[in-house]
């Protein structure tokens, strides 16, 4: 039975790696509007020419030693996933994130799978099932092998626009190769379909095969992993490797991801969600929630949560992500024209209490149909 290769995630899939935010959103606004590039000098004019042309050549040459570097540190630390479902043998892509054969990758590569294979420098290794993770899209699997190279972790946060992105990656039936392109946005849904924390968007072609592969930085460094993309393929989107660490670091401690919930809902004033100085105002508390316990109030504007600055209202999205349920932490608050500084409880979401096929642990079944595309 031939080989089948998981392509981009399609809106379906988008919909499935929603999560329930800690924070609730209220009155979302359409997203702001991309301002049209320039046209292009006219090639007749010899002094734009005499600009752009070395310029441009000289960035590119750059660019591309930049891009064969990160391959090359990389390439050795990312695998090929093979997996048999319903339907036959699939593929994809993942990463070792530590020398004792652990190995990141797209929910959508493991699912329910079984016989699950990885296969990296010419060797073959059967992998079991650490956790999926639906919500997140983030999956990881083990491999018994010792002293694997690995990759190093970045800071997604540090990225700036059109910063180079490179997906390393098993396409199709080929060998690992290097796709390049640039940081593109940092998004909190695609049409209209909210993701659990902003994801790194990059206008990299992407190609069936390379989900769940690393989304790299110039230096080489993990900023985030390949778990959807538009229907066609022309570009991807990436869960931050901060955002699936923090789910692997829960399951270390609980089993389980344990996101929190504060009880609060919010809405921007001044702007959009994507507006810079744009205000996010507290809406509603759920009562007897740990928002009402800790004293926030209708009114409030959301100034920092557990440490992360709000400044735009679609921050509240990646801030509650990061929240952990039974840890506490403090929500800064603007009331009035004062500055209060409120210690917070949260507790375990209640979509996760209810919602236990969204996570499954060492190979036991899963009791939903996988969310993939199908070649």
């Amino acid at each position: 039975m031939p080989l089948r290769v998981l392509g981009p995630v399609s809106r379906a899939v988008a919909a499935g790696l929603s999560a329930c935010l800690a924070l609730i959103a209220c009155g979302q606004e359409k997203p702001a509007g991309t301002a049209e590039a320039p046209p292009p000098a006219p090639a007749s004019e010899p002094a734009a020419a005499a600009v752009t042309g070395p310029a441009t050549a000289a960035s590119l040459d750059a660019l591309t030693q930049q891009a064969r570097e990160a391959f090359e540190k990389s390439r050795r630390a990312v695998v090929r996933i093979t997996a048999s479902d319903d339907y036959g043998r699939l593929a994809g892509t993942g990463f070792l994130i530590d020398s004792n054969g652990t190995i990141f990758t797209a929910y959508s590569v493991v699912a329910k799978n079984k016989d699950i294979e990885v296969q990296f420098d010419g060797k073959k290794y059967p992998a079991r099932r650490l956790f999926t993770d639906r919500k997140s899209g983030l999956a990881a699997i083990k491999i018994n092998a010792a002293d694997m190279p690995s990759l190093p972790a970045g800071r997604p946060s540090e990225l700036l626009l059109a910063a180079p992105i490179i997906v390393v990656g098993y396409p199709r039936d080929l060998p690992v190769s290097p796709s390049v392109g640039f940081l593109a946005g940092m998004d909190w849904k695609f049409e209209e379909v909210p993701f659990p924390t902003p994801h790194l968007r990059a206008n990299v072609m992407v190609q069936p095969g390379e989900q769940g592969a690393p989304m790299l930085n110039a230096m080489g460094e993990v900023v985030a992993i390949l778990v959807a993309g538009p229907e066609k393929g022309s570009a991807c989107f990436g869960l931050p490797i901060t955002a699936a660490r923090k789910v692997y670091i829960e399951y270390l401690r609980f089993g389980r991801p344990q996101p929190g919930f504060i009880g609060a809902e919010f809405s921007p004033r001044g702007g959009t969600h994507d507006d810079v100085g744009a205000e996010a105002a507290v809406t509603g508390i759920s009562p007897g929630s740990p928002a009402e316990k800790a004293g926030l109030e209708k009114g409030d504007v959301l100034l920092e949560i557990d440490g992360l600055e709000i400044r735009r209202p679609a921050d509240v999205f990646s801030a509650s992500f990061f929240l952990t349920g039974g840890d506490p932490t403090f929500v800064k608050v603007r009331r009035e024209g004062l500055v209060r500084t409120l210690e917070v409880v949260p507790v375990m979401h209640p979509s996760v209490l209810t919602d236990d096929e969204a996570f499954s642990s060492s190979d036991e079944p899963m009791l939903y149909r996988p969310l993939q595309l199908r070649r």
